[in-house]
């Protein structure tokens, strides 16, 4: 089953490799420094191993079981110039990017 509004498989394999990274890290910084000694080190260490392998966990899950879409987000766009609801004759120079006036000739004064 896909979901075509999530995260592409690149997006998932991209928070896989972040996710493994940064517990990679928080195992090595716990390697290197030691078990942490006070209240606010079990802290810091608790949220970052829970952030990513909360992360690597929902990752995975979503990889093996196909649950994402396929298409790359710029085939999903949602924008209101390219959803065909606005005609783009009707829209004005103002939206389409131009101004009346370059911005290297305003003065400050004029802002």
């Amino acid at each position: 089953m896909t979901n075509p509004y999530g995260p592409t498989r690149s997006d998932l394999i991209f928070r896989l490799g972040f996710s493994v990274a940064g517990l990679t890290l928080t195992g090595s910084a716990l390697l290197y420094r030691g078990l942490p000694t006070g209240p606010g080190g079990w802290e810091a260490i608790g949220i970052a191993t829970l952030f990513f392998g909360g992360t690597l966990i929902w990752t995975l899950r979503k990889l093996i079981n196909r649950y994402h879409s396929e298409r790359a987000a710029a085939h999903t766009s949602t924008s209101t110039t390219n959803s065909g609801r606005v005609n783009p004759d009707t829209m004005t120079s103002v939206e389409l990017g131009s101004t009346a006036r370059p911005a290297t000739n305003a003065s400050r004064a004029d802002m």
